[in-house]
Order: structure tokens, then sequence, then C-alpha cells
């Protein structure tokens, strides 16, 4: 399980932010269950 946080979400929508290309990889392999399940809260 990994917790995925403010900052994560913010690099992945915001093209711009100087870590958004290793978030979008990382989410893809994310998605494919690779590093495990993804949780977030609230």
């Amino acid at each position: 399980m990994i917790l995925i946080d403010t900052g994560a979400w913010y690099a992945l929508s915001d093209a711009q932010e100087r870590h958004h290309g290793h978030a979008v990889a990382l989410f893809g392999r994310m998605t494919t269950g690779a590093h495990g399940r993804m949780v977030t809260s609230d």
C-alpha cells in the first residue's frame, strides 16, 4: 500500500511542475499495481 499525498497529485496534474514527468511515469506504473495499492486521505 502506498500513500499518495497532495504533492504527488499536484505534480501529476500540473504540467509546469518540475516533477511532473516523474509523477506521470510513476502513476502509470502504479495503475498496473506495480508498487502495491494506492491510497489517499482527505
